[in-house]
């Protein structure tokens, strides 16, 4: 179970990883099109070839971005499967743990030796109840 814990904290730790991969590669492109903005504001003579060029780069960082975050979104997905997945695992071997457990209790129960300790047992507890009862006799005698 143990290991099953460790494999759901490693999946965790990774979707979290991929999320801040995404956020970190969206603040990325946000700032490089900021920044081609001010750029492209900046120059009052625009040079309708540097335009072009830029709205091209612009265009590439978006797509290269899109592309990104997809496969990002794509990781997630998979490793919130996995972790399902895992967690399922992990609820499969702890029913058959119960399971064996049970099945373990009821197979000593029924063994001779155990049966025939709990016989003396049996005994034992009806012999000090029947000198606590003798006992309580000679304590009244004593009042």
């Amino acid at each position: 179970m143990k290991c099953c814990d460790r494999d759901l904290e490693m999946w965790k730790k990774q979707a979290l990883g991929v999320s801040e991969e995404k956020s970190a590669l969206s603040n990325q492109l946000r700032s490089k099109e900021e920044a081609l903005k001010a750029a492209m504001n900046k120059k009052k003579g625009y040079d309708p070839a540097e335009v072009q060029e830029l709205e091209q780069q612009l265009r590439s960082l978006r797509s290269t971005m899109e592309g990104d975050v997809q496969q990002a979104n794509a990781k997630a997905d998979k490793m919130e499967s996995n972790m399902v997945e895992t967690k399922h695992e992990l609820l499969k071997v702890q029913e058959m743990l119960d399971m064996a457990e049970k099945e373990l209790e009821k197979k000593v129960s029924q063994t001779t030796p155990f049966k025939n300790l709990k016989q003396m047992l049996q005994k034992k507890n009806d012999q000090m109840k029947t000198l606590r009862r003798r006992l309580a006799k000679y304590e009244e005698l004593d009042d």
